[in-house]
């Protein structure tokens, strides 16, 4: 998926502090999506996993409709992406705050996508039912102590619940561990973001919540930054 055009506003002349005043549209996926400094969007760092991996890995389901979640949705850009993509897919995404989810349910209806989406106020996928064919997520995934170093238009435009990943930038990871596997349909799979250096702690926490790695995905950098699993037979 192609990342947020910050650099190209900035090639423009508008600088970090007028784009953290404005609200943004973003190109996530080939989908304009909104936010603003209390909504986040993904798409900040270089990335081609998401747009690759999701045709690759949902061709082996099937092809009845397929069921999508997006835990911790913020606003929308992720599920809005997959379900453009694809168009026998129905998608569900998830967050806690409400003004996300007034957010999410606006971009859906900005790209005529409201008829197959739905969103819920939960934590992750606590107040989901499986069986859901692919279950994403970008969790916070940045330790509290290191919020502070981060760049500014990240530090001070995205919410600090969208950042916090806990003392360690796990705590994201162990939430949706704890009933990712029951969410998901036999031949489902779960596609997860990861925080730079994170691949090898991420999958200690879900192996033993019955989910085995497929493969590791890699930004324009070549750094890790998606973990494919399935649940383990």
């Amino acid at each position: 998926m192609k990342p947020a055009p910050l650099r190209r506003f900035r090639r423009g002349g508008l600088s970090a502090s007028r784009l953290r005043a404005f609200s943004a549209a973003r190109n996530f996926g080939g989908c304009r999506s909104r936010s603003t400094p209390k909504r986040c969007c993904p798409g900040r760092r270089p990335r081609r996993w998401s747009r690759r991996r999701s045709r690759r890995s949902i061709a082996t389901v099937g092809n009845r409709a397929l069921r999508v979640a997006d835990l911790g949705t913020g606003s929308g850009a992720l599920l809005l992406a997959l379900l453009s993509e694809l168009p026998n897919a129905f998608g569900v995404g998830t967050d806690i705050s409400f003004a996300a989810l007034r957010c999410a349910r606006d971009n859906a209806a900005a790209l005529g996508l409201s008829a197959r989406s739905s969103f819920v106020a939960c934590d992750y996928g606590r107040a989901l039912r499986g069986p859901v064919d692919l279950l994403v997520s970008n969790p916070p995934y940045v330790a509290r102590a290191d919020i502070a170093g981060l760049q500014a238009e990240v530090r001070d435009f995205d919410p600090q619940r969208a950042l916090d990943g806990g003392s360690d930038g796990l705590d994201g990871y162990r939430a949706i561990a704890s009933h990712a596997a029951p969410l998901l349909a036999p031949d489902g799979i779960l596609v997860l973001e990861l925080g730079h250096g994170q691949l090898g702690p991420v999958t200690s926490i879900f192996v033993p919540a019955g989910l085995a790695p497929v493969a590791p995905q890699c930004d324009l950098a070549g750094i890790v930054r998606a973990l494919v699993m399935r649940v383990l037979p």
